[in-house]
């Protein structure tokens, strides 16, 4: 009974003078209008202090000291330390509390009156470290593994520690903040109970980003195979899709930095790769719906720019000829040479969106065979892909011949921006993301280093007939080189530009 009064007589007392603090502050200034540079009136913090002692009142420590370190957390770990490690029905801490919401003042005042809370666990196994890794509080994670430097030790129910969770979470964006620390370096190749290190479960879940900053740190085995036998290259073709396959793929372009960095795939019988890799069956109709979708979506680009090039066809840059000569109604620019790159990258742009046009009814037409089908869609896709890049061409050729004799700079400004533009506007382009990591790890010459035969004929096998209808990927495959890869996009587009150029000497 004394204990119960005396923790009654205490709480009135900070009551009491929360309250008389914000009523002194009432009377220098108005209950209804809020404090210059705040959003709140003393009247709304005495309303929320009132809130947060009658939790304290009903029992709920955990929410006061979650939510007000400085003024009554202090005073509570001051008048009790016990209540640091105080849990609820769920065994959860006022640090488990603190952490969810990455309160990082109340979190160095637990730590500081009881390091000891930051060792329980709650009903599911999980430490306050783990929780802060869920939730994606790095700040937290950092005060917590400096305090406590074995905190990769502490395992939930599964032999997850925090970078298991905030990977299997989506919040690997807290790695950055730590990777310079030992603890980190000591959890790269850290397995749980299933043997999943950080890279396997980042390749399952299709982590790119945590994928990429894992490769740069060569103490990271791509290769480990978890209890089931699978390597980080054997999930991420797992989860890769089949059927038309874009480039922009996470899991695609996650297999593809994973050879790179020179990951193998798990020992099988070739044979018996797809079987011991789980890999699903072929969904025949499921494809020829998104062969379906895709060769619409293409119908609508293909001819709006035959549209657009036949009408600029009609109404050239600069006008046309009004004088009563032989020569009358021709284009008043066509002798210029950025004239008839115009004309060249404009006549390119309408012939191969109506050839790509006509392809497409073939691809569209369910009573054309499939493999046909798919052929005819490959090269409309590659056919579009190049009208749009001669439509902006011819978009910058015609501004550039009706300014260049009165502007040279401005019209050198617009053909290389341009050229930039039609390089990197590709979101295809994100695979230079990839050569970083690379880089680091293997050093330049990895770019001129084919990935290892036995992991590329694994993988063709796995993926196995998609590899046949590589949508957008008819030129290069998952298992070329890198340095090919890159190149190939700069010289289809120098390519273009040459020709447009080139013809236009004529």
């Amino acid at each position: 009974m004394s204990s119960l009064q005396s923790q009654t007589n205490l709480s009135d007392n900070l009551l009491h003078v929360e309250i008389r603090i914000d009523q002194d502050s009432t009377n220098e200034t108005s209950e209804e209008d809020p404090v210059e540079g705040e959003e709140e009136s003393p009247l709304h913090r005495m309303t929320i202090d009132l809130q947060l002692y009658r939790a304290f009142f009903e029992g709920d420590v955990r929410y006061v000291t979650s939510l007000k370190p400085q003024g009554i957390t202090l005073a509570l770990l001051e008048w009790n330390n016990s209540l640091a490690t105080k849990v609820d029905n769920w065994k959860s801490t006022p640090l488990h509390y603190a952490a969810s919401v990455g309160n990082l003042e109340t979190v160095k005042l637990l730590l500081q009156h009881e390091k000891s809370a930051a060792y329980m666990a709650d009903k599911d196994g999980l430490f306050p470290v783990h929780i802060a890794a869920k939730c994606g509080r790095a700040l937290i994670i950092k005060e917590l593994i400096e305090q406590l430097p074995h905190s990769d030790e502490l395992l939930d129910k599964k032999g997850r520690n925090f970078l298991h969770l905030a990977i299997v979470s989506g919040k690997g964006n807290i790695i950055r903040s730590i990777s310079d620390n030992c603890t980190f370096l000591r959890m790269l190749n850290a397995r749980d109970y299933q043997g999943n290190t950080p890279l396997h479960l980042a390749s399952e879940v299709g982590d790119l980003r945590f994928v990429r900053f894992l490769i740069l740190f060569k103490e990271v085995c791509p290769s480990i195979m978890n209890n089931k036998g699978l390597t980080p290259v054997d999930l991420a073709m797992k989860n890769t899709e089949q059927g038309l396959l874009h480039r922009l793929n996470v899991h695609y372009n996650l297999l593809r930095l994973l050879m790179w960095a020179e990951g193998l795939p798990s020992a099988h019988r070739l044979d018996r790769v797809t079987v011991d890799l789980g890999l699903p069956e072929y969904d025949k109709e499921k494809e020829i719906k998104n062969a379906e979708s895709v060769t619409h979506n293409l119908a609508i680009i293909s001819v709006l720019t035959a549209t657009v090039t036949f009408a600029a066809s009609f109404t050239m840059p600069g006008g046309y000829r009004a004088d009563a000569d032989q020569h009358r109604g021709t284009p008043v620019l066509s002798r210029h040479y950025l004239f008839k790159a115009f004309t060249v990258a404009n006549a390119m742009a309408f012939v191969l969106s109506i050839l790509a046009t006509s392809w497409l009814t073939y691809a569209g037409s369910s009573n054309v065979d499939f493999k046909l089908r798919m052929t005819c869609l490959i090269f409309s896709v590659q056919m579009v892909k190049i009208a749009t890049k001669a439509t902006v061409c011819a978009f910058a050729l015609a501004i550039s011949s009706v300014l260049y004799q009165v502007n040279m700079t401005l019209t050198i400004l617009i053909c290389v921006v341009t050229f930039v533009i039609l390089l990197f506007s590709n979101p295809s382009f994100g695979v230079f993301s990839l050569a970083g990591p690379i880089r680091k790890r293997r050093g330049w010459g990895a770019f001129l280093k084919p990935v290892n035969h036995l992991t590329r004929e694994r993988v063709d096998v796995g993926l196995g007939h998609k590899f046949s209808y590589m949508f957008f990927e008819v030129n290069v495959g998952v298992g070329q080189r890198f340095s090919v890869m890159i190149l190939s996009r700069i010289f289809l587009n120098t390519v273009l530009f040459a020709i447009i150029f080139l013809f236009a000497l004529i």
